[in-house]
């Protein structure tokens, strides 16, 4: 049976994770390991609009972690996104840049629309009845740590999505 290791990283407000998954055509994804780490990219960000640089140190140091695990499974593609925290520091780009240049780790930061888009994607691939629940009014809410998104779907469709910038480490 053919299969190939693909990894998936999220940079988040709170904390960063990596799951590495076996993926067959026969059988899909198949969930190898999971790793995470809390760091507060958050914190610095909400509070100072700008990311310290011992936390870009310390991020660094656990995508460096992170990518020796994947090279232990032998990981063959990875995808790695991060949201808010990073997204709104005033450094962003100096901190993509010091992530390539230290770890070869390309991280994309997404968007909340594009963040919010993977994440229906995700719940649509993980349960089989999505389609059915989103058929009736239904309000998605996904309380984060660095805001709480609702979602509003009416007869299948997204009608309504608003970002409230309030979490847990925000506050």
């Amino acid at each position: 049976m053919r299969y190939m290791t693909f990894a998936a990283i999220d940079v988040g407000s709170n904390d960063i994770s990596m799951k590495i998954f076996e993926v067959t055509q026969k059988n899909g994804f198949r969930e190898l390991d999971f790793v995470s780490n809390m760091i507060e990219l958050g914190s610095d960000t909400y509070k100072n609009g700008i990311i310290k640089n011992e936390t870009i140190d310390e991020l660094c140091s656990i995508l460096m972690r992170f990518k020796t695990k994947m090279q232990e499974y032998k990981v063959r593609e990875y995808r790695a996104y991060a949201t808010s925290a990073i997204r709104e520091a005033s450094n962003c780009q100096i901190i993509l840049d010091r992530i390539k240049l230290e770890t070869e780790i390309d991280v994309k930061v997404l968007s909340n629309s594009e963040h919010r888009f993977m994440m229906y994607k995700g719940l649509a691939a993980k349960y089989d009845n999505y389609k059915e629940i989103i058929e009736k009014n239904t309000a998605l809410v996904d309380i984060g740590a660095g805001s709480v998104q609702i979602s509003i779907f009416d007869k299948g469709t997204l009608s309504l999505t608003q970002n409230i910038p309030i979490g847990a480490v925000r506050v």
